[in-house]
């Protein structure tokens, strides 16, 4: 096991090599003892984001997806990135050098979202293709796939149950009448390993383009082209649904 003090000094030691310019006034704190370096480490990089978000100076940039990258989330132990877009490939990227480790047709339209489950282990990306799929992390095997009437805009996993949420919907424009439910503008929610719909959560009068699962697994909220953003709670059925 690897002690807390070897991280802090390993860490150290990248940003040490890296030494970025703007962390020149911190050079009086490299010597000594772990913790005047946990110290500096910790000065270093809350210095060095707001010194990157000031200049717009990108750390590293991933080159060679075709159109629009619609999502990008770290993967396991943020070891690589994986990103997601109007091509409907997936890619894993190598996060310190930005080579392209993995790449997969994912899709038959736009991957508009991607959600990560909550130790990184899988993935799941939504479509306008009308579907959801939900992959390994580490080399996108293909585990499970959801299909549903509408585009889909958004997904999230609960962090407490094996439960997926798809949101989309039909383009609001596409839309000739004013009743909600001829867009399908509801949350779906489907068993993750049976892939089955055990359920819906209405409310939107517009497509949903935002969905997110409180941490404690009790809660979730969406936002839509409806200009809301709702926040549901779960009542005591839902944590025993049964299949």
């Amino acid at each position: 096991m690897v002690k807390q003090n070897d991280c802090w000094c390993n860490l150290f030691t990248v940003l040490q090599e890296s030494y970025h310019p703007s962390l020149l006034f911190l050079e009086s704190l490299f010597s000594l003892n772990c913790a005047a370096r946990k110290l500096y480490c910790i000065l270093a990089l809350v210095h060095l984001s707001h010194y990157l978000a000031e200049t717009g100076e990108s750390v590293l940039v991933l080159k060679g997806p075709q159109g629009r990258i619609n999502r990008a989330i770290w993967g396991p132990l943020n070891r690589t990135i994986i990103s997601a877009g109007e091509d409907a490939v997936i890619r894993i990227w190598d996060s310190e050098t930005g080579k392209l480790l993995k790449e997969e047709t994912g899709h038959k339209k736009t991957i508009t979202s991607l959600a990560k489950a909550a130790d990184g282990s899988h993935f799941l990306t939504g479509s306008l293709d009308k579907s959801a799929k939900l992959w390994d992390s580490r080399t996108l095997t293909l585990i499970k796939t959801y299909i549903t009437e509408r585009p889909v805009n958004a997904v999230a996993m609960s962090p407490l149950l094996d439960h997926v949420v798809l949101g989309g919907g039909q383009d609001a424009s596409a839309v000739t009448t004013t009743d909600h439910r001829a867009g399908k503008f509801e949350a779906k929610f489907y068993d993750k390993m049976l892939t089955e719909e055990i359920g819906g959560v209405k409310g939107h009068f517009g497509p949903i383009n935002a969905l997110a699962f409180n941490p404690d697994g009790k809660s979730f909220s969406s936002g839509g082209e409806d200009g809301y953003v709702r926040l549901h709670h779960f009542d005591a059925d839902y944590f025993n649904i049964k299949i």
